[in-house]
């Protein structure tokens, strides 16, 4: 099994955080530069750590942390689609993949650099996952597909104990911008989420919704040509219902980043504001919008498992973000609710 060729320059794309001509990024170079990164993250390793690298511990993501401080980041291929290369692709591959590992900090090698194993495209139009049996998912979606929502996958059933889902080809995103997304983006997404809040709102028959419960940018689909342009929002598994303001809030929250230990504060406030307008949420969720931000960011950790490798910055930058929220409550009361 090989990867997506589109999805390897994607990612490679999003490393350099510049925006290239996506045609013109051939395997050969994004390989080239990538090993030519992480030569370089291994050098800054070991200035850091100095002689005590069998203390660091990497996860799998690619930071690697030394008395709970990230002192390095590798580039580890996410892969999340399997389609076939070519053999001398996957000789260039394989290729990278050996030298990644050469660098002997993590635990489990990078066996052909799958990072979700239970994901797979089959013929660049569904995407087959591990069954979640969740009947919220399947009832949202085909509600959805009735409506002729085109931003949500379309349920097409379960085979073999694997769920099946059109699949959006566009580009995604694995990490948030330490600023947050911009403007554009967000006034995209809240005018998204209200159309979608109305329409689950006549599913529910009441002003409940159904809760994606992790709305961050990764789990949204943008437009190859425009990454302001939202063209699908996935991963619908762990759906519930509840209350509007729950994906509300939590998009506010890590879109624009409020937990950022760099932010500039007021201009965090201006953007909570300009999404909160373009949203235009009815009285009842504008009533006591700082407590309710504090509720769900509250609830959310209390999701995070203790023995993520990750608590403690998780931890860290949810803390950050309560005081935020803390520092401007006057403001949220007098401009939201």
């Amino acid at each position: 099994m090989g990867i997506t060729k589109n999805y390897l320059m994607k990612m490679f794309d999003e490393l350099t955080y510049k925006r290239r001509n996506h045609e013109k990024i051939t395997l050969k170079s994004a390989f080239k530069k990538t090993i030519k990164y992480n030569n370089k993250q291994n050098k800054i390793l070991k200035k850091n750590c100095r002689n005590d690298i069998e203390n660091c511990y990497m996860d799998d993501i690619g930071d690697v942390y030394y008395h709970n401080s990230i002192v390095a980041q590798f580039y580890i291929p996410m892969i999340g689609i399997k389609e076939d290369l070519t053999s001398s692709e996957q000789n260039r591959y394989d290729k990278f993949i050996s030298t990644f590992n050469a660098i002997n900090l993590s635990n489990k090698p990078i066996l052909g650099g799958y990072r979700y194993q239970n994901n797979r495209l089959i013929n660049g139009k569904i995407i087959e996952k591990k069954m979640t049996n969740n009947f919220h998912e399947y009832k949202l979606l085909k509600f959805m597909e009735e409506k002729k929502v085109d931003f949500l996958p379309r349920y097409l059933g379960t085979i073999n104990d694997k769920d099946q889902f059109t699949f959006f080809k566009g580009y995604t995103m694995y990490s948030l911008p330490k600023h947050g997304m911009n403007l554009k983006a967000i006034e995209n997404m809240m005018k998204l989420l209200k159309s979608y809040h109305q329409l689950c709102q006549e599913l529910t028959n009441s002003s409940q919704v159904y809760v994606h419960g992790d709305l961050s940018n990764i789990n949204v689909v943008f437009d190859l040509n425009n990454k302001n342009q939202i063209i699908g929002i996935i991963d619908w598994d762990e759906t519930y219902i509840d209350d509007a303001h729950i994906d509300l809030i939590y998009i506010l929250w890590t879109w624009i980043n409020i937990g950022y230990i760099k932010r500039n504060d007021k201009k965090i406030l201006k953007k909570v504001i300009f999404a909160v307008n373009v949203y235009d949420p009815p009285t009842d969720i504008k009533n006591n919008f700082s407590i309710k931000m504090l509720d769900t960011m509250n609830l959310w950790l209390t999701k995070v498992n203790v023995s993520d490798p990750h608590y403690e910055r998780i931890v860290s930058w949810v803390e950050w973000s309560k005081l935020w929220v803390i520092k401007y409550k006057k403001e949220i009361e007098k401009l939201i609710g």
